[in-house]
């Protein structure tokens, strides 16, 4: 008998050890608290039945034991009805996350759409900004080249292009004046 109480102790230990982990972990307390009022009284009817001299054939112990069963059968139907909320709670996350993971793939490959679109946007700006100034030098440059020295650009912009487009246009009118002198 006391290899059956030392059992019983070290059962109970690891009972109540692995009833601590999961209340820690559980953020819905009351439901775990139910059952730990149901396991309190199965354990007190254990004690009373373990601290009992002669069990066998002792009517309240086997009223006890009785009572211990039909109580064992709740807290076992709490248990799966628990998990079964802590699946559903699982599932009801994962369906959440991959909800989130493909509104974020939506709106990555939209950040990259428009990324794209703004790119080709920029980049045709550019040219049209860089392209005019550009193409009107060429056609100074191959006027002044046939001997046309009275073509001026007469820049319109302020930036780098106006610059050179200032300067090319003084250089012309030095270069007409020089031939006129030679002249």
């Amino acid at each position: 008998e006391d290899k059956y109480r030392r059992q019983y102790r070290e059962d109970l230990d690891e009972v109540n050890e692995k009833f601590e982990r999961v209340y820690e972990s559980t953020p819905d307390k009351s439901d775990v608290e139910r059952l730990g009022r149901s396991f309190t009284e199965i354990k007190r009817d254990a004690e009373i039945i373990i601290k009992s001299e002669m069990p066998v054939g002792d009517m309240h112990v086997l009223a006890l034991m009785r009572a211990l069963d039909v109580e064992y059968e709740t807290i076992l139907e709490r248990i799966d009805e628990l998990h079964w909320r802590s699946i559903e709670s699982t599932m009801q996350v994962v369906s959440v996350g991959a909800r989130l993971r493909s509104n974020m793939l939506y709106y990555l490959f939209l950040l990259i759409a428009f990324a794209l679109l703004t790119t080709g946007f920029l980049v045709i700006v550019m040219r049209r900004i860089i392209e005019e100034p550009y193409k009107e030098m060429l056609r100074a440059t191959e006027k002044v080249t046939s001997g046309d020295l009275s073509y001026r650009i007469r820049p319109k912009r302020r930036d780098e292009f106006g610059t050179i487009a200032v300067r090319f246009d003084a250089m012309v009118e030095a270069l007409e004046n020089a031939d006129r002198k030679a002249q």
